[in-house]
């Protein structure tokens, strides 16, 4: 009823590819379990812990169509939040953040997919 509060399992893959189009910056924030709330699913407990510091990457834009590979470990927590190591067994979610001195901006996604880990 409540949606689903499982974290997936991204282990298996290196990170995140996507194209993306439009004008500055956005930052991709990758939410696990350590850093998403208890009330929501999470480890992390709002009334003791400062919380929703997600791993994220700047990802800068351009006019034209660009394919973008994000990898796990270029992922980084701001530093204002509960300290976490990444982990990708515990994703819970992850969205596109527009700072206000990035305002007003127009962008584009396409093509989201994970990418498949790199035999050596």
């Amino acid at each position: 009823l409540d949606g689903v509060r499982c974290p997936y399992n991204a282990e298996e893959y290196r990170g995140i590819g996507l194209f993306v189009k439009g004008s500055g910056r956005v930052e991709l924030a990758v939410q696990t379990v350590g850093t998403f709330g208890s009330e929501f699913g999470g480890m992390c407990r709002e009334e003791s812990e400062v919380c929703w510091d997600a791993h994220r990457k700047v990802v800068a834009l351009a006019p034209e169509w660009t394919y973008k590979e994000i990898e796990w470990d270029s992922l980084s927590q701001a530093g204002w939040g509960k300290d976490v190591p990444f982990d990708a067994r515990a994703m819970m979610g992850f969205t596109f953040i527009v700072q206000p001195p990035q305002l007003p901006v127009e962008f584009w996604l396409d093509e989201i997919r994970f990418l498949p880990r790199v035999e050596d």
